[in-house]
């Protein structure tokens, strides 16, 4: 039963990517000669690192060439290429935000204090972009829109690689390694830089913790310390998810919901001390941490 679900799973994951791949082939937007360049140099890349690793080549001159490692660079240098040159300013909360994390202050009765008076979810984003903004002018970083480029293609790529470490329980390689490189290279999301995207990395760190908990739920002799710092660890992530999506709170609601369906119908045993640790933990600290932001805020 259990493959036949991850089976539809596939089949479900691997429809929506040919959608959403057709959906890029017949945008007006698409450059077919830089596309079709593109895909030609990834192929004649792809037929050399197959060659190297079918053939075991031991010339150490060339043998790192078949190394994921080497992937992951030609990865990031395509990243990096495709952000320089589609970036560009953007408007409405994305713009928004971004102009009050470069400006001096925000003055009480202006538009920026009535926008975040109305829109208070995007706070944190503003705040984040404001140390961002800090930190790149200490640098002598003069071009603000495309550093923030760079640190939301770090973050999508961290949640992009959370999620695999997740899916490697669920997934065969093949089907992931595939999947993968692919979402990698197609990330139009790297140069709109907003809470959608920042969120990312903390949502897959909970769906991570959450998978790696749960399992610890179910054995009988658990590592507590472990347990301890996953649980705090769980507290503190889904606190910042919260504060830049407050969506993303529906998850540990899932959870929970999930929990009294198999106390009600007990179809698995679960160590409920351990859960209890976990809850107890993931609530204190996202407690501390709420009450902690919201003095921050009321001081601002």
């Amino acid at each position: 039963m259990e493959n036949k679900f991850i089976a539809i799973i596939n089949w479900i994951l691997g429809i929506v990517f040919f959608v959403t791949f057709a959906g890029v082939l017949v945008s007006d937007n698409l450059n077919g000669l830089i596309i079709g360049g593109g895909l030609f140099v990834l192929l004649l890349l792809g037929a050399g690192h197959w060659a190297l690793r079918k053939r075991q080549i031991n010339l150490k001159a060339v043998k790192w060439l078949s190394t994921k490692w080497t992937f992951m660079i030609l990865v990031g240098i395509y990243q990096i290429v495709l952000l320089v040159a589609i970036a560009g300013e953007t408007g409405f909360d994305s713009g928004i935000v971004k102009w009050a994390a470069a400006s001096p202050s925000i003055e009480g009765g202006s538009y920026l204090a009535n926008y975040f008076s109305q829109y208070p979810n995007n706070l944190m984003l503003m705040f984040l972009e404001r140390g961002i903004y800090h930190i790149s002018q200490g640098l002598n970083i003069t071009n603000f829109m495309i550093t923030l480029d760079v640190v939301n293609l770090v973050l999508i790529d961290i949640a992009i690689f959370l999620i695999a470490l997740m899916l490697r329980k669920y997934l065969k390689s093949a089907i992931l390694g595939t999947m993968i490189p692919l979402v990698l290279l197609i990330s139009p999301w790297i140069v709109v830089v907003y809470s959608d995207t920042f969120v990312l990395p903390f949502v897959a760190g909970m769906v991570l913790l959450l998978s790696l908990i749960v399992t610890s739920w179910q054995q009988e002799q658990e590592s507590w310390l472990r347990l301890t710092w996953q649980s705090g660890l769980l507290g503190i992530v889904s606190w910042v998810a919260y504060e830049l999506k407050p969506t993303a709170i529906i998850l540990l609601i899932a959870v929970v919901v999930e929990l009294i369906l198999v106390a009600i119908f007990a179809r698995s045993k679960l160590n409920w001390k351990a859960v209890g640790l976990t809850s107890l933990l993931t609530i204190i600290l996202f407690g501390v941490y709420q009450i902690a932001g919201q003095s921050y805020v009321k001081q601002q």
